[in-house]
């Protein structure tokens, strides 16, 4: 059954634009992976049939992307320089690689120039290395390093021009006591600061300027690599585009396949699932410190280790939602009272199936979400609502009393408080939805910690919730909560949107409703994990093609 749902969904993204008048001959999707009645059920196709969504053609790296790129370029981390630091990308649509918002500014410039030549000069530090990645040692072999370095640097073969541009540069570089490490440095620092390298610039086009676009194969290099491992193609990709082997579908899901029994996957799984989370935002939490030193970067480390076992084992939303796993070091196990692991640092541990289920009762997240000395329902729920329903909230007015009152004889529980300060009718609009959820998760104090009573009361965790798109739901703590989210379609829903957002540098589309709701029922009915997600999504017609732009100039 997981083949024909993967079918139907592929089917949904990959062969779902309408022919066009007057649209260019050139590759087809006849390829394409069949509908699921071809898989031998007597379902009709699906009624999807969204055209492709206008995407950006020059795309800039992000830090992590560009970090990763430097890497497998020239064996070389960014951070080994010491002084590689970016302003940060900005985010958008909760994301930080929207490609609408990636440009290069004032600042971004100084950086790049500043890392390009650091990392250029740790890069020829290792003669030997340099020379093994390129073939080229020294200055008799000039032109054929800057046509190795410069196709992998800038994903595509170079022109002639280009090609004379950069050897005059290493000639006039050649200079010095090592006038070859003089030239190869100046070299790769200016092919680090190139556009080239910078963007992913795609440069393919129909006789008319109309239609969907066929992108070429060192493009769709590229749209795999950066999707599947946030870095640059490697060996095999770069031999497949030279060759024309990314054309066809049955091409592009041979490298997909190949791609994804990769280690390399692993880094796209940590980047979205951070982002969706916003686990980088659990920074220094002071509350926390005061139980042990760094206890707040176990926490992050905690959550990111939990997400690599669970994504990478092939499970979705449900498992990170509900799973009792987890990995934990003796600060942790302190806090959870729990066994600590027998050997130093982080081990494998179960939660206590009474009081934690998956992520959403780790301490990382349970901590953030808090006040200083209190938990904070109302940040929990916003942020349930926001990242697992994929809920649209209202601002506080700006007029708002963000915070809480004291505890007096009528309200002595967080709980109380919140709800008399929300009672409100206006306040009622928004918390009816916000403040059930968070309530659910009044068990955890503001470090993530068990507690039973709040200011000598019982704690109070059950709730009612409103959900949108079904009858209100009776919940009571949060391990209940947190299965009653793993059963819901709209967090099924919700989670694909932000793959599809994350796969594809842009919000979603109204005309891409219907595949989404194919891919949140495929993760609710656990047919596709999130690397079956990812897989659907790399698999899809958007990969090999493009939109034309309006007014888009003919070759």
């Amino acid at each position: 059954m997981a083949r024909c749902v993967s079918l139907l969904v592929l089917a949904s993204l990959a062969s779902c634009t309408p022919e066009r008048e007057g649209a260019p001959a050139g590759p087809r999707d006849d390829d394409a992976p069949p509908l699921l009645t071809d898989a031998g059920t007597d379902a009709p196709p699906p009624v999807c049939e969204p055209p492709l969504a206008d995407r950006s053609r020059l795309v800039r790296l992000t830090a992590r992307q560009y970090a990763n790129s430097v890497h497998a370029l020239l064996g070389v981390r960014v951070d080994a320089t010491g002084v590689t630091r970016f302003a940060a990308d900005p985010e958008r649509n909760g994301l930080d690689n929207a490609a609408d918002a990636l440009v290069v500014g004032p600042q971004h410039a100084r950086d790049y120039q500043r890392a390009g030549e650091a990392l250029a000069d740790v890069a020829l530090a290792d003669r030997a290395d340099f020379e093994a990645r390129f073939g080229c040692g020294d200055l008799a072999c000039a032109e054929a390093l800057v046509e190795s370095l410069g196709a992998q640097a800038f994903r595509r073969p170079l022109e002639a021009t280009t090609h004379a541009r950069y050897l005059h540069l290493f000639e006039d570089a050649a200079i010095g006591e090592d006038p070859f490490r003089a030239a190869a440095t100046q070299l790769v620092a200016a092919m680090l600061q190139s556009p080239h390298f910078l963007y992913r610039l795609e440069r393919s086009a129909t006789p008319d300027g109309s239609g969907d676009v066929p992108l070429d194969g060192y493009e769709v290099a590229s749209r795999l690599s950066y999707l599947l491992w946030n870095s640059m193609p490697d060996a095999a990709l770069f031999a497949a585009a030279e060759a024309d082997a990314l054309r066809t579908q049955e091409d592009v899901d041979a490298q997909v396949d190949r791609m994804l029994a990769d280690p390399r996957v692993a880094d796209v799984l940590d980047d979205f699932h951070a982002q969706w989370l916003d686990t980088d935002a659990w920074g220094e939490l002071l509350r926390a410190e005061r139980l042990a030193p760094g206890i707040d970067a176990a926490m992050r480390e905690e959550t990111r280790r939990f997400i690599a076992a669970e994504t990478t084992a092939g499970r979705g939303l449900r498992a990170l939602l509900t799973s009792r796993r987890t990995f934990i070091n003796a600060d942790l196990a302190a806090l959870y009272g729990g066994e600590a692991p027998a050997a130093e640092g982080f081990g494998p541990a179960l939660l206590d199936p009474e009081e934690r289920a998956g992520v959403l009762t780790h301490a990382g997240f349970l901590a953030h979400f808090s006040d200083f000395a209190d938990p904070s329902p109302i940040r929990r729920g916003v942020h349930l609502h926001r990242r697992i329903l994929c809920t649209e909230l209202d601002p506080p007015p700006g007029d708002a009393e963000l915070e809480l009152p004291p505890p007096s004889p009528e309200a002595r529980t967080n709980r109380e408080r919140v709800e008399a300060h929300t009672a409100s009718e206006g306040c009622q609009r928004c918390h009816a939805e916000i403040n059930p959820v968070g309530f659910a998760f009044e068990s955890f104090d503001a470090v993530g910690r068990w507690r039973d009573t709040d200011n000598g009361e019982p704690v109070d965790t059950a709730v009612r919730v409103p959900f949108r798109a079904a009858r209100d739901i009776e919940v009571d703590g949060p391990v209940a909560m947190s299965e009653a989210l793993a059963e819901r379609p709209e967090a099924h829903r919700c989670y694909a949107t932000w793959w599809l957002r994350y796969a594809r540098g842009r919000a979603e589309t109204r005309e891409e409703s219907c595949a989404l709701d194919a891919l949140g029922a495929a993760s609710q009915n656990e047919d596709l994990g999130a690397l079956g997600l990812l897989e659907t999504l790399a698999k899809s017609r958007d990969v090999r093609f493009r939109a034309a732009e309006d007014g888009e100039d003919t070759p």
